[in-house]
């Protein structure tokens, strides 16, 4: 049986993966799921993603339990941004099977992104690629890692108004040189600058911010 991986980065932040292994009523006995959590779960009807989404939140809550942080209520915004009620706490889930991740940050907002890289980037590039970053559409590890940039990016904004192509442009990516990404937000004349980290499991990148 799988067991879920906690990589501390400090006192203040910390993420986490789980490795699906069972299916999803397997998955079911691992943690706690909350009433909110049981009742989304019976709105997904395929198998596997119903893993999927309870692997990111076995992912959360041990790495909750390991910051010493009670398993409090997790609910979604108004813009399908999940939180944790009643707490100041920042966190960002995502998924790609057989991978669920989550990520808490104490102190600031905080987004998350898994992928594995493949040819569907090079399809789907113009989508997301703004003219300066050009230069990585020939590479897909590059691209990769430009998606999940953006991806945890926007989750970190949590607006929907948000263009991956216009708005969040990557400034530094220089992997496997550094293991760190800066990109900015653009949004309404004023520029947001961040700093993410690469992490990577088997195949899969994964990108948070820091």
């Amino acid at each position: 049986m799988s067991v879920t991986k906690i990589v501390k980065i400090n006192d203040k932040l910390g993420w986490a993966y789980y490795k699906i292994e069972s299916g999803w009523e397997q998955l079911l006995a691992l943690s706690v799921f909350t009433a909110a959590d049981l009742q989304a779960l019976q709105t997904i009807t395929h198998p596997r993603k119903k893993a999927e989404y309870l692997s990111s939140r076995i992912a959360l809550y041990d790495l909750l339990a390991v910051y010493n942080i009670p398993h409090t209520h997790l609910s979604k915004d108004m813009y399908g941004k999940p939180f944790l009620t009643d707490t100041d706490l920042h966190i960002s889930l995502a998924n790609s099977y057989p991978y669920g991740v989550a990520v808490l940050n104490l102190d600031r907002a905080t987004g998350i992104d898994i992928e594995l890289p493949s040819n569907k980037l090079l399809r789907v590039q113009h989508k997301f690629l703004h003219a300066h970053e050009l230069h990585l559409q020939d590479d897909i590890e590059q691209l990769c890692l430009a998606w999940c940039t953006k991806e945890c990016l926007y989750k970190l904004h949590g607006q929907q108004k948000l263009s991956l192509k216009d708005h969040i442009r990557i400034i530094e990516l220089e992997y496997p040189l550094s293991p760190l990404i800066s990109a900015e937000i653009f949004l309404d004349d004023c520029w947001s600058p961040y700093q993410l980290l690469i992490e990577r499991i088997e195949n899969f990148f994964i990108v948070l911010s820091v």
